[in-house]
């Protein structure tokens, strides 16, 4: 019965990620595997990664990255790989469950056991699928380790059934084969057989000391550059005063924090909650089972502990709790049901109960979070890829950047200050500023889109629902394109309201927003994220009929400005000061009660936006938009 659930499981999955695939729901973290993925399926066994600057076996030594990419030959579509992980994670649920089943028979064969073992096989069955948590894991684009662990869950039910059998290695190697981070996991399942009891001691320490041994070797030979060990924890190792260190390996990580504990132990109590609702879904109590506390705490600690604060966001980084909390819940309840006849029953069915709520409260969120391309944006996304010829270089906004990365030169646009290297005769860019889940701001994306208009040799060549697509010929000696600075003015061509349409005829420096006859707003959605102070919104506009400019404070829905202007038949300038008195931020939601995240908090600065409004029945034209400080 458990396998059926968890077969319905893996077809509703996969159903799902098709929706992501199909939405271009695809970030920058899987346009790195689908790139490596598709480049060594078509015979380049040493891919560069540009989404990086860097090997791909640089990132995390993740070697069964090259035997995944044989599938490419078979089905070589984005889809495919997400089917892969959905398909590793199912069966790391299944072998999970196989375990606990295990445990069940073990501990509740006896006459003194007095909780029946349905009521935990029920439990522990629920306590996996039930998690909201691995349903956000699976949407959060490709990793491998999320092929890793189910290596590492069958490593460690090899060593719990006999710790002498072949196949530990056997696991242990094709664990290692996926990166760093898994063999840190590995280390933790190798200590806690050693701990836990004395005939596992020996082999134990040995996947533990093979594991670590791989660990120091892949940092050794610069195999863990994603991690960014000097990056992420660099501010545990030092002072603040000396500084993070440019270049950091696992032993000087390990030295430093055993060096400078409390500020380890500050940064973890400050993150609490992140840490919690990482734990509390999964089953709760099994975090302290002796073959799941070590293994659990290194996983904690590797993302407690990291300054990049989206790790606190449960997800693929903590998908291995997800599985052994689940199976040290369980160990728990049972050994509590042999003793305590009142726990028999009513802890397992509390703790399940607390599963099926956290999932009632955030399975339903899923996709507001991590779906925010429309179906009509994807349709143009779409025909953008149809276009491009695979020997081109595609720039590509990061939110959408996943499908695009089946080629040898792909760059997401993640710093539009930063110079985009020239490898092909043809670039192509895919632009859509508001479409995907975005690093880079409105404006800012808006400002490179007016750059390239009026670039020499450079073609719109598609617009709509959000979408600009771009083909520019650079020339020949060219080796970097340069988009300066986002400047504090952008087209009004790009921030068309729904009463509004892009004019684009002519020379770029003529193109305008236009209304398009009905009541409505002519211009919106440009945004620029400002601090408290004073400044002036302006604007270039034309009218035949009265309009309304408003200036929007976004981030709470307040109205800063409005001007009410008569006909304006000319080509004119507008200028609007305004003022933002306090720091308005939209608080994401994070749940309540028991039942809270830590959510990743969105940038800092109040969200302003200039506004047309237009009554109908005349024409409105819009051509610059801008905001800046008011000296």
């Amino acid at each position: 019965m458990g396998f059926i659930v968890l077969a319905i499981q893996l077809v509703l999955i996969g159903a799902w990620s098709n929706f992501l695939v199909q939405r271009f729901a695809l970030t920058f973290d899987f346009s790195i595997y689908h790139q490596a993925w598709f480049l060594i399926g078509h015979g380049n066994i040493n891919p560069f990664d540009t989404i990086n600057g860097y090997s791909f076996w640089k990132s995390h030594g993740e070697f069964f990255m090259w035997p995944l990419s044989f599938v490419t030959s078979l089905w070589p579509h984005a889809v495919t790989l997400m089917w892969m992980q959905d398909l590793s994670l199912v069966c790391a649920e299944a072998a999970t469950f196989v375990w606990i089943s295990e445990v069940i028979e073990q501990h509740c064969a006896s006459e003194k056991s007095v909780v029946p073992s349905v009521v935990l096989a029920i439990a522990g069955l629920i306590f996996l699928v039930g998690n909201p948590w691995i349903y956000w894991t699976l949407s959060w684009d490709f990793h491998l380790e999320m092929v890793g662990i189910l290596f590492v869950v069958l490593c460690a039910r090899a060593l719990w059934r006999d710790s002498r059998n072949w196949h530990v290695w056997f696991w242990m190697i094709l664990g290692l084969s996926c990166g760093d981070v898994v063999a840190t996991y590995l280390v933790g399942v190798g200590l806690s057989a050693a701990i836990v009891q004395r005939n596992w001691r020996s082999r134990g320490m040995l996947v533990a000391s093979f594991s670590l041994l791989w660990l120091l070797f892949l940092s050794g030979v610069g195999a863990n550059e994603a991690s960014s060990l000097a990056t992420g924890y660099g501010y545990l190792t030092t002072t603040a005063a000396a500084g993070a260190p440019e270049h950091l390996g696992v032993m000087g990580l390990v030295s430093g924090i055993l060096r400078h504990p409390i500020s380890a132990l500050h940064t973890l109590w400050t993150r609490r909650l992140g840490i919690y609702a990482a734990i509390a879904s999964a089953g709760l109590i099994g975090v302290f089972a002796p073959w799941v506390v070590i293994p659990s705490a290194l996983v904690l600690l590797e993302n407690g502990l990291n300054s990049y604060l989206v790790f606190l966001d449960p997800g693929f980084q903590d998908a291995l709790l997800f599985l052994l909390i689940p199976l040290g819940t369980v160990m728990i309840l049972a050994r509590i049901g042999n003793r305590r006849r009142v726990f028999a029953v009513g802890l397992p069915v509390l703790l399940t109960i607390n599963t099926l709520a956290w999932g009632f409260i955030w399975v339903p969120k899923v996709e507001g979070h991590w779906v925010s391309v429309t179906a009509n944006s994807a349709q143009e996304l779409s025909l953008a890829q149809k276009m491009i010829p695979s020997g081109a270089e595609v720039v590509v906004s990061q939110g959408v950047s996943g499908r695009f990365s089946n080629r040898q030169w792909v760059y997401p646009l993640l710093d539009a200050s930063k110079p985009i290297p020239l490898k092909a005769k043809q670039v192509w860019f895919v632009l859509a500023p508001r479409v995907g889940i975005e690093t880079v701001s409105v404006v800012q994306s808006d400002a490179v889109i007016f750059q390239l208009a009026r670039l020499s040799n450079s073609a719109l060549v598609a617009e709509g629902a959000g979408v600009w697509v771009f083909r520019w010929t650079p020339p020949r000696q060219k080796r970097y394109l340069s988009l300066a600075p986002p400047p504090s003015k952008v087209p009004a061509w790009t921030a068309t309201g729904s009463a509004g349409a892009a004019e684009l005829e002519g020379a770029p420096a003529k193109w305008s927003a236009i209304s398009t006859g009905g009541e409505g707003y002519v211009v919106s959605g440009d945004y620029w994220r400002e601090p408290i102070g004073t400044y002036v919104a302006s604007l270039v506009l034309s009218s035949q009929v009265r309009v309304n400019v408003e200036v929007w404070n976004a981030s709470a829905d307040v109205l800063l400005a409005r001007r009410d202007y008569v006909p304006v038949i000319k080509q004119t300038s507008l200028r609007i000061p305004f003022k933002i008195l306090r720091e308005s931020q939209r608080e994401p939601y994070h749940g309540f009660g028991i039942f809270e995240i830590l959510p990743l908090q969105p940038p800092r600065g109040n969200r302003v936006e200039i506004r047309v409004w237009s009554p109908g029945n005349g024409k409105v034209t819009v051509t610059q938009l801008g905001v800046r400080p008011l000296k």
